[in-house]
């Protein structure tokens, strides 16, 4: 008997064997990513059905409450509701581990959260007027005495529950009251997008690959009418607008930049994008009654402003006057035979700092588009406020080289 040749026969049949499990292992994952991505996608179309349907419902009983203190218990309620959901529903998907059914676990949470609130929601409208939204215990603190009056602003509103407004990450003041946001009230459905999105899709965890096209459109439908998108400086408590922020844009900067910065002069962002160059840095005073908001587009400053809180909210231009001190200073150091003027000097801001009291610094990066980068210098301003906290002024002025 020939051995060897046996040998050789059985090693193929084994070699053939070990390529036919490995290739129905290699099946068997590939079925299983498709099967999870539609998963994945039905559960969300479940969701999607299930939040009209909470919609619908929800605009019923609001119908018929019959007063308006009634009818703003059920708002409260329903944000509470909404972010009490969200909450489970990440809760639920951290059961995954950040595997390819964490959008599945999340998506099936909130639609079955949803249908049990549509059931609440219908019990109240089969108790006609007489049942009351039910108040939800929050350890919100009581709004300070000196709480500004927050202005109604019925454009931004949207239909049901989607949000008046967006507020920026990183922009909230030390007490946890106020923050800067962004709306499009004059756009309502794709504000509605938006909201929808942002709802969906929180910060954090990282966005499926299946949701990433839903994204550009969402990102694009923005784009192609951000010039009406609103700035605010609002109260996150009780999620009002205190004031639409209306900062001079483009002030000093150099002629080609114009015609850029009058298309993007109001500062937005989707989930996970942003406009492209631009960037924005607020600082608030250790009172919460004062905020620098600062919007940057690629080397510029698009807008520079100062707002105080009060009764009555005050706003003050700060890129005209400090830049001014800016380009007085940085001129003198112009290259020799460049033929650069003051007039052609871009100044951008960054490191805002609270000094003390009313006092404020920042570091200003003087620049002639790209044909010439100056040396950083340093910027210290004194803000202060009418007696009657209805009027800020630019005391002082002092600009050094670092």
């Amino acid at each position: 008997m020939n051995w060897q040749g046996t040998s050789s026969v059985t090693h193929r049949l084994f070699a053939r064997r070990a390529a036919l499990v490995v290739s129905f292992f290699v099946s068997v994952v590939q079925i299983h990513a498709q099967t999870q991505a539609e998963m994945n996608a039905q559960a969300r179309a479940d969701f999607a059905r299930a939040d009209v349907d909470l919609n619908k419902t929800y605009q019923s009983v609001l119908a018929k409450l019959p007063t308006a203190e009634s009818k703003k218990k059920l708002r409260e309620v329903q944000r509470a509701w909404v972010t009490s959901r969200d909450a489970e529903a990440a809760r639920a998907a951290k059961e995954a581990e950040g595997g390819s059914m964490a959008p599945t676990l999340r998506y099936e949470a909130m639609t079955r959260l949803t249908r049990e609130r549509i059931k609440e929601l219908k019990a109240m409208l089969d108790h006609g007027d007489e049942s009351e939204p039910k108040s939800v215990a929050t350890d919100t603190p009581a709004a300070p005495a000196s709480t500004p009056t927050a202005s109604p602003n019925p454009s931004s509103l949207v239909h049901g529950f989607v949000k008046t407004f967006l507020v920026f990450p990183d922009t909230e003041s030390p007490n946890g009251r106020y923050a800067v946001a962004w709306g499009l009230p004059k756009h309502p459905e794709v504000w509605a997008k938006v909201c929808r999105f942002s709802e969906q899709h929180p910060p954090g965890p990282e966005l499926p690959e299946e949701d990433w096209k839903e994204a550009h459109e969402v990102f694009e439908s923005v784009n192609e009418v951000e010039t009406d998108v609103e700035n605010y400086i609002v109260n996150v408590h009780d999620e009002t607008i205190i004031r639409t922020l209306h900062c001079p844009h483009g002030l000093g900067v150099s002629a080609d930049l114009h015609s850029i910065l009058s298309m993007t002069s109001e500062y937005w962002m989707t989930p996970r994008f942003r406009p492209n160059l631009h960037d924005l840095k607020v600082l608030w005073s250790p009172a919460s009654d004062l905020v620098l908001i600062n919007h940057t587009y690629r080397w510029d400053c698009v807008s520079f402003c100062a707002v105080l809180l009060g009764q009555t909210s005050s706003e003050l231009d700060l890129s005209k006057p400090l830049g001014a001190a800016v380009r007085n200073l940085v001129a003198k150091s112009f290259p020799k035979g460049s033929g650069y003027t003051k007039s052609e000097l871009d100044v951008s801001y960054s490191d805002m700092r609270h000094v003390a009291d009313n006092k404020f610094s920042a570091d200003a990066q003087p620049q002639v588009g790209r044909q010439w980068v100056g040396d950083d210098v340093t910027v210290s301003f004194t803000l202060n406020s009418s007696k009657s906290g209805k009027r800020l002024t630019l005391l002082n002025i002092h600009v050094a080289d670092q």
